[in-house]
C-alpha cells in the first residue's frame, strides 16, 4: 500500500556513534535541517560506556529533542550485547510504528535490519565508507555488504563507494549517490579576531605557517604520513606548526612518534574539540592524509572557510577537489607529496588565496546542506511510496 503524504512520515534514525566524526556531523545536519512539518524523526544512538565523549547524545539532550541512547557494551558477557540491543531496537521500532528506518554504520545496518524485518518496515542505509584495518573490520565489511543487499535503498556518499557496493552485489538501481554537505550559515563575523585569539592561546605567532588536521586518530586516516612529511617541511625552512584535532586508538603512538622525531614543539595534539569552527580560522592550510575516505566533512568545512586543502586522492575527494584549482591532491601514503605541496603553498600566497577562494565557491555551489536535505527527503518519499 502506498503511503499518503498528508501526514507526517515517522522516521527512525539508527546511528552507530562510538566516536564523534564525519558520520555524526552528517546525522546532526539531518536532524537539524529536515522539514519537521513533513517528517517526524526519532534518533536512536548506539554508544559505548568506554567513550570519553558522547557528543551527539549530549547535543540532542541539550536541544530537548526526543531520542534513545542504546549502550553497546552494557553486558559483561560480550556476545550478549548484540542480542540485548536487537531486542531494545525492536521494541522502539514497534512502539513508534515507523514508516521508514534510516541506518548509519555497521552496527546500525545489521541490528536495524534484524529488528525491522519482522515488522516489515522499509530500510534505507547511508554508506559512509568501509574500513579494513584488521580481520574484525574485514568481517564487519563482509557482513554489512550481505545485509545491505536486503535494504530498499542504499545511499553512497561518493561515487567510489557506490562502485564498491555494486561490486559487493548490491543492485545499482537500489543505490543513490548523495555526497555530504555543510551548513553555509556559520557565523563568519570576527574571523580575524578568532584567528588572533586562538593563535595567541596556542602559542602560534603570525609568522608561523599552521597546518590543521581534524579527524579520527586511526590507521586509515594516515596521520603517521603527515608526521613524516612535517620532518621534511621543517628541514625545508618552513616555520611550520601542526594542529592535530581528534581522538582515536593511535593517539599515544602518534605522540610517541612526534617526540621520537623531536617534533613535540611543532606538533600539538589538541584532542577532541567540539566546535571546530573556532579553530579553522587559525590555520593557514588544511591537510587530509587519509588512506580511505567517503566525502570528508572536515575538509568541506575547511574549504568553506577559504582554506587551501592538501588531500589524498582517495574515495570521494577527487570528486570535490580539482588539483591546482580548489585544492591540491597528493598520492595516499606519500609524505614527500605532502611536503612539496605544503612548501609550495607557503612560498606562494597568491596561490593560497586563489585556491582558498575557489574552494569556498565549490562548497557554496555544490555542497550546500539545503540542497542535500531536499535530496534526502526525496529518497525517503520514494522508498515509503514503494
Amino acid at each position: 500500500m502506498k503511503k499518503k503524504f498528508n501526514m507526517k512520515l515517522r522516521i527512525g534514525l539508527l546511528v552507530t556513534s562510538v566516536e564523534f566524526g564525519g558520520l555524526e556531523v552528517v546525522v546532526k545536519g539531518l536532524i537539524e535541517h529536515i522539514d519537521r512539518e513533513t517528517f517526524d524523526i526519532t534518533p536512536i544512538i548506539f554508544t559505548a560506556n568506554r567513550q570519553k565523549e558522547r557528543t551527539l547524545v549530549s547535543e540532542l539532550q541539550e536541544s530537548g529533542r526526543r531520542y534513545y541512547n542504546i549502550i553497546v557494551d552494557a553486558e559483561r558477557v560480550k556476545y550478549m550485547n548484540p542480542i540485548k540491543n536487537i531486542r531494545q531496537v525492536y521494541n522502539i521500532f514497534r512502539e513508534h510504528q515507523f514508516d521508514l528506518i534510516h541506518t548509519h554504520g555497521y552496527r546500525a545496518d545489521v541490528l536495524g535490519f534484524m529488528a525491522a524485518s519482522p515488522l516489515r518496515v522499509p530500510l534505507v542505509a547511508t554508506c559512509h565508507g568501509f574500513i579494513r584495518n584488521d580481520k574484525k573490520l574485514l568481517f564487519y565489511t563482509y557482513l554489512d555488504k550481505i545485509i545491505l543487499k536486503r535494504f530498499n535503498r542504499v545511499i553512497a556518499v561518493s561515487s567510489e563507494i557506490a562502485t564498491t557496493l555494486i561490486k559487493g552485489g548490491i543492485k545499482e538501481r537500489n543505490i543513490s549517490i548523495v555526497p555530504n554537505a555543510v551548513d553555509l550559515n556559520h557565523d563568519k563575523n570576527g574571523i580575524k579576531e578568532c584567528r588572533s585569539m586562538t593563535r595567541a592561546s596556542t602559542g602560534w605567532y603570525e609568522n608561523h605557517f599552521v597546518l590543521g588536521y581534524i579527524g579520527r586518530l586511526s590507521e586509515e586516516k594516515g596521520v603517521r604520513v603527515l608526521l613524516e612529511a612535517v620532518s621534511s617541511i621543517v628541514l625545508a625552512g618552513v616555520p611550520v606548526q601542526v594542529a592535530i584535532i581528534g581522538e582515536g586508538s593511535q593517539r599515544a603512538c602518534l605522540e610517541s612518534m612526534s617526540r621520537t622525531h623531536g617534533m613535540e614543539n611543532v606538533v600539538k595534539f589538541l584532542g577532541f574539540q567540539r566546535n571546530i569552527q573556532s579553530w579553522l580560522p587559525s590555520f593557514d592550510a588544511f591537510i587530509l592524509p587519509s588512506l580511505t575516505e567517503g566525502t570528508p566533512m572536515a575538509m568541506l568545512e575547511a574549504m568553506l572557510y577559504g582554506l587551501p586543502v592538501v588531500a589524498t586522492a582517495v574515495g570521494g575527494i577527487p570528486d570535490i577537489i580539482k588539483s591546482g584549482r580548489n585544492g591540491i591532491l597528493v598520492r595516499p601514503g606519500n609524505a614527500r607529496d605532502i611536503s612539496e605541496a605544503v612548501c609550495l603553498l607557503f612560498k606562494d600566497q597568491k596561490l593560497r588565496d586563489q585556491i582558498g577562494t575557489e574552494a569556498r565557491v565549490t562548497v557554496q555551489t555544490k555542497y550546500n546542506v539545503k540542497n542535500w536535505i531536499k535530496k534526502m527527503e526525496d529518497e525517503y518519499r520514494k522508498v515509503v511510496a514503494g
